[in-house]
């Protein structure tokens, strides 16, 4: 009888030792690797993404974060949704991941080895282009299932330009930007893309989405280029499109990682100890609480949520937000912050 309660009290004292272990495993402290990526289809759902295969899902408007991994154990670079199911990740060993159940899981559509790729942008579920090093052009028209190569037209260097941003307008119509100042422009799905002059030389790292054809691209040094493609390109879906370009006076010479619009001539730019809006060619930096020591930060991804809030990811797993009613952002929690962040369940790994 005595060794019969010995044992049921070790049962006893193993379940409660569980249960705390699986209490903490809900609670678990990741490490705070740097994240590149976010996308938010609503107010309510984001995602983010970042090194060592790192995706992160919030369904409650970032209160709270579900962290996985997707099976790729690479630094995933941008992430983008066209509506609430389908999305798409790249990555740097060149690796397109695809969701098409909200994040639920995730497979690997296309690799290209051995090419870092830095960005991807659809224009609906069915066409998008992936960019990255040595020039390297991706095109889809049945939504990722194949992918294309694609080219540059005019440029005249003598290595290849990375390539770090791309934003589609439509089906037939994208721009891209890179290294050594590089903006191209495809009118005609991509069969032709023409470099442009732009009166820099300086690396273009992100572009922004379309504000009736004009695009802001930013980079390093501190470095805004408008970009505003003239309605002349209409006469022709092949011709190199007329284009206008001119430098937006930042106020920094900290370099640039994202951009993203933020309504009609509106558009939100961050990077290396600065974050700032740009509202109708006039730049404003915006300042953080004291939860966040700015000098000391960098954001490599920005978006908005389709409202007044916008959000920022980036140095050692921080997650920030902020609106402009508010005229400021703060800490939102990340990698590494045990009171927000949870481990998915394993069921959506695929």
């Amino acid at each position: 009888m005595k060794k019969e309660r010995v044992v049921l009290l070790c049962v006893i004292i193993l379940a409660a030792s569980f249960g705390q272990a699986a209490s903490r495993a809900s609670k678990e402290r990741l490490w705070p690797d740097n994240l590149f990526g976010v996308d938010f289809v609503s107010p309510s759902v984001g995602y983010v993404s970042g090194y060592a295969g790192s995706l992160l899902r919030t369904r409650d408007g970032g209160q709270t974060w579900e962290w996985s991994q997707v099976g790729v154990d690479e630094l995933l670079r941008r992430v983008v949704f066209v509506n609430e199911t389908q999305g798409w990740v790249v990555g740097h060993r060149g690796t397109i991941l695809h969701t098409d159940n909200g994040g639920n899981s995730w497979h690997v559509q296309h690799r290209v080895p051995g090419i870092y790729l830095r960005d991807i942008a659809f224009a609906d579920s069915k066409h998008g282009w992936a960019v990255g090093h040595e020039a390297t052009i991706l095109h889809t028209d049945d939504g990722g299932m194949t992918w294309h190569p694609q080219s540059l037209i005019g440029y005249k260097g003598r290595d290849l330009p990375r390539l770090h941003g791309v934003t589609a307008i439509n089906a037939q119509r994208a721009v891209l930007v890179g290294e050594f100042g590089v903006v191209a422009i495809t009118n005609n799905g991509g069969a032709t893309w023409f470099v442009q002059k732009t009166g820099t030389n300086k690396t273009l790292l992100d572009v922004s989405d379309s504000d009736d054809d004009a695009f802001v691209a930013a980079g390093v040094d501190g470095v805004l280029l408008s970009i505003d493609i003239k309605p002349e390109v209409e006469k022709s879906n092949s011709d190199n499109p007329v284009v206008i370009t001119a430098i937006i006076e930042s106020h920094t010479v900290e370099p640039f990682f994202a951009i993203t619009r933020w309504g009609k001539g509106r558009t939100l730019v961050a990077g290396r100890s600065v974050v700032a809006l740009i509202d109708n060619g006039e730049v404003t930096h915006l300042a953080p609480d004291s939860s966040i020591q700015l000098p000391f930060a960098w954001y490599g991804g920005v978006d908005v949520d389709g409202e007044d809030r916008f959000w920022l990811v980036g140095v050692r797993g921080a997650i920030a937000s902020g609106s402009l009613s508010e005229g400021g952002f703060s800490r939102a929690g990340g990698l590494g912050v045990s009171d927000n962040v949870i481990i998915a369940p394993k069921e959506v790994l695929q």
